[in-house]
């Protein structure tokens, strides 16, 4: 990224348009207020009113100088920010800056108020041959406030932060809801061996034997582990075969981002902030399989017609035969597929 020859010169770029800009603001600011606040102060004979209006158009210029640095930033970003998400993503990751989900996706969730929506930073890619979905969501509405000439609308936030989907590689027969914190999802409450993890999160579910099944002791370390590292409260969903993620707190954000630094310490900034998603599937082991598919065991057996290692080639007739019965694969299936790969051969 850094020897890209597209990216070289933006950074710079930037900064000295940013600073034309800033000058052309205040210089227009200064004369407008300096104009304005000597015609009002000649026209109302009063010095500290024109004073006054002068003072207030060159503050309004000041509002613009910080609109103009965050245009800056949202530019930079714009053009760093996909080329670092391919990097770690995969060359087929999307970006979309003011992309989100569905609404009725969100209202599936249960998992927040869902009202007015703005949605921000959506990348979709893989880690690990995971695909997953990532996303800022701030939901709100207003209310009214006050009496009378005293009555006002004032927005009320009902959930900003990240929510999360991937690919789960256990999946659930049943829902199950495990939420940081107060009880707030329907269900039978579930404790596990881990105390830890019980004074951490309420699990609900009415398949209680479904929820040991996928939450297992290793799993439940490894929520603990993405609790203190991701912000806010966590609400975590099994649904089928897909995880989802709700964390109070924007996980993605480029507001790190400073010009006066190097491509080297903004392209960070970026990578910092789009971590998450792989750090859950490193800390959740969700590339691991636990069972095998049919193309799996396909692979498998190709394999081993040119295995010579026996202790391996026996692992490998172990292991189809240890996962059949998850497939419903019997012994005359994984003939079938032998003598397909034979006739393919």
């Amino acid at each position: 990224i850094l020897n890209n020859p597209n990216f070289k010169n933006l950074r710079e770029n930037l900064k000295n348009d940013r600073k034309k800009k800033m000058i052309i603001t205040l210089s227009i600011g200064g004369a407008l207020g300096l104009i304005l606040g000597f015609i009002v102060g000649f026209t109302s004979e009063s010095a500290l009113i024109g004073v006054v209006v002068g003072v207030f158009i060159f503050l309004c210029s000041l509002i613009g100088l910080a609109t103009i640095a965050k245009s800056a930033k949202n530019k930079y970003a714009a053009s760093i920010a996909p080329e670092v998400i391919n990097a770690l993503y995969g060359p087929n990751a999307e970006y979309a800056p003011n992309g989100g989900y569905s609404k009725e996706y969100l209202v599936n969730l249960d998992c927040f108020p869902v009202r007015t929506l703005n949605q921000d930073t959506l990348i979709k890619g893989h880690y690990f041959g995971i695909p997953f979905t990532v996303a800022n969501v701030e939901s709100y509405h207003y209310e009214t406030r006050g009496s009378g000439k005293n009555q006002r609308q004032e927005k009320v936030t009902d959930f900003l932060g990240s929510v999360m989907s991937f690919r789960m590689n256990k999946p659930s027969k049943s829902l199950i809801k495990v939420m940081e914190g107060s009880n707030l999802f329907s269900g039978k409450t579930i404790d596990f061996e881990s105390s830890a993890f019980n004074k951490k999160f309420n699990t609900y579910s009415d398949d209680r034997e479904n929820a040991f099944y996928i939450i297992t002791p290793q799993l439940q370390l490894a929520m603990l582990d993405i609790e203190k590292a991701l912000p806010g409260g966590l609400k975590i969903l099994f649904r089928g075969d897909e995880l989802v993620i709700v964390a109070a707190g924007n996980t993605t954000t480029f507001s790190g981002i400073n010009l006066k630094e190097s491509d080297n310490y903004n392209i960070n900034v970026i990578l910092d902030s789009i971590l998450a998603p792989g750090f859950v599937v490193e800390k959740m082991n969700l590339d691991h399989k636990f069972f095998l598919n049919e193309n799996d065991i396909a692979d498998l057996v190709k394999k081993n017609k040119e295995n010579k290692d026996e202790e391996d080639k026996a692992a490998i007739e172990k292991a189809l035969e240890n996962n059949k019965d998850a497939l419903d694969i019997n012994k005359e299936d994984i003939e079938k597929i032998k003598d397909t790969i034979d006739s393919n051969q």
